[in-house]
């Protein structure tokens, strides 16, 4: 966000002089609750004020001095808004417009999806196989899940004793 002041650098005791005020938000995402306060010595009234958008009060502040706020509110991005104040001083004493605004930061969030790999195991064959008797069967596996299955380890374990060994292989 940035604020401009625009406005005569020398105003004459007693006279209404104007000054606008354009808040610009030239970021990416709009500004959330944009406030600008902008601070008044105590000899200078605001006769009145036009805004393009929000509302206007005047307050005092601690140190004397007045302060004027003007709650834009939401402030599209680009975009920008227009405050005019009518302002008259009743010394002849010069004095600063000082100008500060603040918004609700603005909230960022990312969606994160969540993947779990979920493995199926089939396997086809005979039911029963005769002592001595050599069969063939068939292993499926299947990843039905909706993430990768990494480091899977396949490990046929032969039942009892005997000349055969345990069989394994990595699935990648």
């Amino acid at each position: 966000l940035s604020v401009e002041t625009v406005g005569p650098r020398q105003i004459i005791v007693g006279k209404e002089s104007a000054f606008e005020f354009t808040v610009r938000n030239a970021g990416r995402v709009a500004a959330d609750q944009t406030v600008v306060h902008i601070s008044l010595p105590v000899w200078a009234d605001v006769l009145g004020a036009e805004v393009s958008s929000g509302s206007t009060n005047s307050a005092s502040s601690v140190d004397g001095a007045r302060e004027f706020v003007w709650k834009v509110g939401k402030l599209s991005a680009p975009g920008e808004e227009k405050l005019v104040l009518r302002i008259v001083s009743h010394e002849s004493r010069p004095f600063d417009l000082a100008v500060n605004w603040a918004h609700t930061p603005a909230a960022s969030k990312t969606m994160i999806e969540v993947q779990e790999p979920k493995l199926q195991m089939k396997l086809d064959g005979p039911d029963e196989v005769l002592f001595g008797e050599k069969e063939v069967y068939r292993l499926e596996l299947a990843n039905v899940g909706t993430g990768p299955a990494t480091r899977v380890k396949i490990l046929l374990q032969p039942v009892g004793a005997g000349e055969n060994v345990a069989a394994s292989h990595m699935i990648d």
